[in-house]
């Protein structure tokens, strides 16, 4: 997970270049491939972002499927005192 946020701070920050690249240009062909630019790296970092959320909701699944697990067993080891 941290290798995605790394990787869309990365990204912001190639965002913040090519925005102060866009601010320094004259020409509009120049502006149009810069803000292109721009707009694949928002992209990326939207991706990296979803991505990081949607392995934090996996890893969320999965504790909660293991607290119900261990309850269950903590569950049966009360119990398991009534048999022989």
């Amino acid at each position: 997970m941290i290798e995605y946020l790394s990787s869309a701070i990365t990204n912001l920050k190639a965002a913040k270049d090519t925005i102060t690249t866009i601010q320094s240009l004259r020409d509009s062909a120049k502006i149009n491939e810069a803000t292109t630019e721009l707009r694949e790296c928002l992209i990326e970092v939207g991706d990296r972002v979803f991505a990081s959320q949607e392995q934090v909701l996996s890893l969320q699944a999965k504790i909660s499927n293991l607290e119900k697990e261990n309850n269950h067993l903590k569950d049966w080891s009360l119990e398991k005192v009534n048999y022989k």
